[in-house]
């Protein structure tokens, strides 16, 4: 795969998870990093983590806290992924 094909499926892939993380009301841009560099695993873990409208107050913190994990993860496996696939 070319690097246009590849930046344009990564540009896709990010506006989606973020357009489903504005929704849920999460992190816009921390969503689509994680799901431009690695979608199926950032779709799969926006699926399970709620609504923040949904979470009570006292959890709140936590809960973004998780969230912020998550993505940052989701960023290294993709990243690696972006390395094995070019190097």
């Amino acid at each position: 795969m070319d690097l246009l094909t590849l930046f344009g499926v990564m540009t896709i892939s990010a506006f989606v998870t973020g357009t489903l993380a504005k929704r849920k009301g999460r992190t816009i841009r921390l969503w689509a990093a994680a799901g431009g560099l690695s979608l199926i695993i950032a779709l799969i873990g926006l699926a399970f983590f709620k609504n923040l409208s949904d979470i009570p107050v006292e959890n709140l913190h936590k809960a973004k806290t998780n969230e912020k994990i998550f993505c940052n993860i989701v960023i290294t496996i993709g990243i690696l992924n972006l390395t094995y696939m070019y190097i």
